[in-house]
């Protein structure tokens, strides 16, 4: 089988104890999951990240791979990348790997912590990744792109624990209770879990316990101190937009609310707000354990070096289903504030503040607040489209069949976290200015740009104006008429650059007029247009033509190319170093103390489970006899080829061996070479007084069964 995958062929399984999501085909990542099953359908296979039923759980995704895609079996050409808990043992990952091989015969697995692809779709490699499952919430601190497992904890508490302190408010509601006997519906679980997942309903409002206390009291003027008092805690100066007007739409959420439950309308009062207390307070439903914010802090305490940890609180992200309730964000913001130290005098170890990361504005589908739970899958579709290039960064049927279950701890995230890492770098520099500067700023930059080049460094809207940035609406329209006066092209017919001032002029007083782009100036007045003005304010101004992309990639390429040929050249290098080494131990064995240990000679190697005879010629050089009666295999690090960049990178071997094969000078050389060696042959001869040495000749690179070095076969002359 080719180990050559299409990029289509790919399928991505993101795995999770309620609901579990699989999409095939990478072409497009700004897309949500194409296939979702509830793992209810399947008796429920995963209890938290304990595996319960394998037998279940391969049900699940045998359905998911041959009925929802339409994969078929005895045809599979579709790697999976398998999102895992950081919990799954070794011989539950070796299962996994069993399964999917021998049970589904995929070409090709590879399986990725789920907290370090939640990072990676919010564009980020350090951070603290909270995941609100269905039975549980789990705490994970992930820093350079390492998954830090003993700083992982979990909180007891999870949406089946909402669903139920929801019912439980409801049924103190006796209102609400002799409305469901009128109606004789049963007032129950399914009831409390539509009212949770209803969008708008319910808001995690912070603060919000210290005014709530009966839910069957009327509650005037709450929800207005309960804003206020979340917009005290949470609120900065920088604040994104989206979390402003999420903390001004708590301001108007009303005390009570209708919703229509099988045909019938119900009043709820606004106790409903109070659905993730569990979260903060794990007593409220007889559990005993850390609350989110405990575990949070635990977790990052343990986190090293301490110099990090105030990093990694300022990238917090939160997945999983429970992490669509409106409000939650605010709440862990607000929670989190009053247990941080306040003093001015703290260490550089200790946190200052806390800030959330989500998906980047440039996933246009991805980035709406319904789809911020899709990071993990997201960060695995990213994942996928780097792994699957190469069959040395996944495990391989061929890998499979050589060394059996247990080749999942030989390939895995090391082998592509540094590249990841590398990508992931530039991608968090780019992403904040990607993703705060719109249009409107992008008309705001150019302006300015222009102003400063037409009337001198420094000059800004209110200077041209001779403004305040206080000034009014009245004393912006009196400047715009003395300054329209005296730029006029019809007073200023010689200067070529008159009409332009003259547009500018309008184009300016335009922005001081709106007062929603007044604001946003005023933001790059106070604090400078930034130099870094994001991708797609330079896209937009200019256009790479074909050719210019072409070149990019091509040069692009050329370079990963030139670098994966050192990687390997080193690779190669110190696997021979490693078969000489095993040889020379095996001579040891029967030696006695007596005599010094031999270093060269004959001695056997295990490759691939399998012995096989070998012969030690020095530090670098060792021959292999992979069969009994086969042709030798000759290693010797010293043939092995250093990359170059006319022999590695396609943009200068392709025109030179098109060049070599049209003027036959390949051939020549090779043929010169030929004659050297003989030459060189028989000079040894009759200075060995006739006898015959016999020398490896450099030939073509081969593979040793099992390993991955380059080595040389003897060269056949007819």
């Amino acid at each position: 089988m080719s180990l050559t995958l299409q990029e289509d062929n790919f399928v991505v399984i993101d795995v999770g104890s309620s609901v579990t999501r699989a999409g095939m085909g990478m072409h497009d990542t700004n897309k949500v999951p194409s296939v979702t099953v509830n793992m209810s359908d399947f008796n429920n296979p995963l209890n938290g990240s304990d595996i319960v039923s394998w037998e279940d759980l391969e049900a699940c995704w045998h359905t998911i791979l041959f009925k929802e895609l339409g994969i078929k079996k005895s045809r599979n050409e579709h790697a999976v990348l398998l999102t895992v808990p950081v919990e799954w043992s070794k011989f539950e990952l070796e299962r996994i790997t069993q399964m999917f091989f021998e049970r589904f015969n995929v070409p090709g697995i590879y399986l990725a912590p789920q907290p370090l692809l939640a990072l990676y779709g919010c564009g980020a490699v350090s951070g603290i990744v909270v995941d609100v499952g269905y039975k549980s919430t789990t705490v994970n601190v992930v820093v350079d792109s390492i998954v830090q497992l003993e700083a992982s904890t979990t909180v007891p508490i999870g949406g089946k624990h909402f669903d139920a302190y929801l019912l439980e408010l409801f049924k103190k509601d006796e209102s609400l209770v002799q409305q469901f006997k009128e109606k004789d519906i049963p007032l129950d679980l399914d009831f409390a879990r539509f009212v949770k997942e209803q969008r708008g309903v319910c808001h995690v409002l912070a603060g919000h316990e210290q005014s709530t206390s009966q839910p069957t009291v009327g509650l005037p003027g709450v929800i207005e101190t309960v804003a206020s008092a979340a917009t005290e805690d949470v609120i900065e100066d920088d604040v994104p937009m989206a979390q402003k007007e999420e903390e001004e739409s708590v301001k108007n959420i009303p005390e009570n609310v209708q919703v229509e439950y099988k045909g019938h309308k119900f009043t709820i009062g606004s106790y409903r707000h109070r659905v993730f207390d569990p979260l903060f307070d794990v007593s409220l439903v007889g559990e005993s354990g850390l609350d989110i914010i405990e575990a949070m802090r635990v977790s990052a305490s343990h986190c090293e070096p301490p110099e990090i940890r105030p990093k990694v609180w300022e990238s917090v992200a939160l997945c999983g289903g429970g992490s669509l309730m409106q409000g939650l964000q605010m709440r862990l913001k607000a929670e989190v504030n009053r247990v941080m130290p306040s003093s001015d005098n703290i260490g550089d170890a200790q946190p200052k503040q806390v800030g959330f990361l989500r998906i980047p504005d440039y996933f246009t589908i991805l980035k709406e607040r319904q789809y911020q739970h899709l990071c993990t899958w997201l960060g695995g579709e990213i994942v996928a489209k780097l792994v699957f290039i190469d069959a040395k960064n996944y495990i391989s049927k061929v890998d499979y069949n050589e060394s059996g279950p247990s080749v999942v701890h030989t390939k895995g995230p090391s082998s592509i976290w540094w590249m990841l890492s590398i990508l992931l770098a530039t991608f968090v520099i780019i992403a904040p200015s990607v993703h705060a500067w719109d249009q409107s700023d992008f008309e705001i930059f150019d302006l300015v740009d222009e102003l400063e080049k037409s009337e001198g460094k420094g000059t800004s809207f209110y200077g041209w104006l001779n403004l305040t940035p206080n000034a009014s609406p009245s004393d912006i329209n009196r400047a715009y008429r003395k300054m329209s006066l005296k730029v006029h092209p019809d007073k200023n017919k010689h200067d070529v650059k008159a009409k332009e001032k003259f547009a500018r002029l309008g184009k300016i007083v335009a922005i001081l007029r709106d007062s929603s782009k007044r604001e946003r100036y005023n933001f790059f007045y106070k604090n400078g247009v930034p130099r870094w003005r994001g991708t797609g304010y330079y896209y937009s101004r200019f256009r790479p033509g074909l050719g210019f992309v072409s070149m990019f990639l091509a040069f692009l390429f050329g370079l990963m190319q030139y670098l994966v040929g050192w990687v390997n050249y080193h690779q190669e290098r110190r696997r021979i170093a490693s078969f000489v080494s095993d040889a020379r131990q095996a001579l040891t064995v029967n030696v006695p103390k007596s005599q010094g240990a031999p270093t060269l000679g004959r001695s056997v190697i295990e490759v691939a489970g399998r012995a096989m005879r070998c012969e030690v010629k020095s530090d670098t050089y060792i021959i292999v006899y992979p069969h009994d009666d086969g042709e030798p295999i000759h290693l010797n690090t010293e043939w092995i080829q250093r990359p170059s960049i006319t022999r590695n990178v396609f943009l200068f071997s392709w025109p030179l061996r098109i060049y070599q094969k049209l003027t036959g000078k390949k051939q020549e050389e090779d043929e010169e070479v030929y004659e050297q060696e003989d030459t060189s042959e028989e000079q040894e001869q009759k200075e060995g007084g006739g006898k015959k040495k016999k020398k490896a000749k450099r030939a073509e690179p081969v593979q040793v069964t099992g390993t991955k070095v380059g080595g040389r076969r003897r060269a056949v002359r007819k």
